[in-house]
């Protein structure tokens, strides 16, 4: 999650005016051996597995599709995004390559340098939303729950539905976002998912009574 005076995402629904450091992209672009060190040093770093060919690969790719993309007068490159597949809620994501949602980390690090602060942390969603929770006195003890114990809470997903660690992340995510009548299928009649869903029903109508300008603008 990253947040910029620049950013201004209700141009269009669901655009947002994407920009990055200038000088940085034309480096990095002619540069394709600085691509694969910043993502090898950025993941010793953090202590994880050395960067691989795929993650040189779609900076490389990511950046050649930016600079493929039409730059308005102020630098600015317009980009869509859009639910997932068969989806009306969730996470959004880019429609157009280019996002810098599809570079990897390090090398999106590298071209938002001075130009964004970077907000993201572990379990962003939920945490911040725990947080306004506490603020405007709204309960949300399963809500409480996930963040205190999301490993064990995630495997218990997982397990009882048959998902794979990242597609019950996903769901979770759907479910905090606002679930269709349709999606609910998806909890498999799930009980605890069921009463996860519900909570955070009651917690997104609170939020929209609390904040009626920022629900407005959905």
């Amino acid at each position: 999650m990253a947040a910029s005076k620049q950013f201004m995402p209700d141009i269009a629904p669901n655009t947002v005016r994407q920009f990055v450091n200038e000088e940085v992209l034309s480096l990095l672009s002619k540069n394709p051996d600085l691509v694969r060190h910043l993502e090898a040093k950025g993941a010793a770093e953090k202590g994880k597995k050395r960067s691989t060919d795929r993650h040189y690969e779609d900076g490389m790719q990511a950046m050649a599709n930016m600079l493929a993309r039409t730059q308005k007068e102020d630098g600015a490159r317009d980009m869509k995004y859009a639910y997932g597949k068969n989806r009306r809620s969730g996470p959004l994501y880019a429609k157009y390559k280019g996002s810098l949602q599809t570079a990897p980390t390090y090398t999106r690090h590298a071209l938002t340098r001075g130009v964004l602060r970077d907000w993201d942390m572990a379990n962003a969603y939920f945490t911040v939303c725990k947080d306004v929770c506490r603020m405007i006195n709204i309960p949300c003890p399963m809500i409480d729950e996930y963040c205190d114990n999301r490993e064990p809470t995630l495997t218990g997903v997982c397990e009882r539905i048959g998902l794979g660690r990242g597609s019950a992340k996903s769901l979770l995510l759907s479910i905090l976002n606002g679930l269709t009548n349709f999606s609910r299928q998806e909890l498999k009649g799930d009980a605890w998912l069921h009463r996860f869903a519900d909570e955070c029903e009651r917690v997104q109508a609170c939020f929209v009574r609390a904040y009626p300008d920022v629900a407005a603008k959905k």
